[in-house]
């Protein structure tokens, strides 16, 4: 039991420890795990959001997500870093190798192209993001590649 000295609190039961978020699973808008909570981050006694553990740490702002009691943390959005590993596919269904890397240009949840790489006998591709069909288990492009 906590004793407390306060005028807005009347039992510990009321109170919201934050290091009980270190560690919760976190899961993107379309259901995801993309990691874990690794810290809190706050400024000025407010907490401004979190850090994720996962294919890369990554912040995201606290307008992002919502803090529960819950044994998960549900993003109201899907982060482009969950990109990072997923199979890429041409148009007519050729493996193109995996997302190694995200180009952005700003801070925001887009991306400019996605660098992919086969294996180490194959060239890297750069893919724009307007030839991106759509995303999800893997990537679908728009086009045919040949990766030479």
């Amino acid at each position: 039991k906590i004793e407390i000295i306060s005028d807005e609190f009347t039992n510990d039961s009321e109170l919201d420890f934050l290091d009980s978020y270190i560690g919760k699973q976190v899961y993107s808008k379309s259901g995801e795990n993309i990691g874990n909570v690794k810290e809190l981050v706050s400024h000025r006694d407010k907490i401004k959001g979190i850090i994720i553990n996962g294919k890369k740490d990554f912040y995201i702002d606290k307008e992002n997500f919502k803090l529960n009691e819950h044994e998960v943390i549900v993003l109201k959005l899907d982060p482009i870093f969950a990109l990072i590993g997923k199979k890429v596919y041409d148009s007519e269904g050729r493996d193109l190798g995996s997302v190694q890397e995200i180009k952005r240009n700003t801070l925001k949840n887009e991306f400019n192209s996605l660098t992919i790489s086969k294996s180490l006998l194959y060239k890297n591709i750069s893919i724009p993001r307007k030839e991106i069909e759509s995303t999800g288990e893997s990537i679908i492009l728009n086009k045919a590649y040949k990766n030479e």
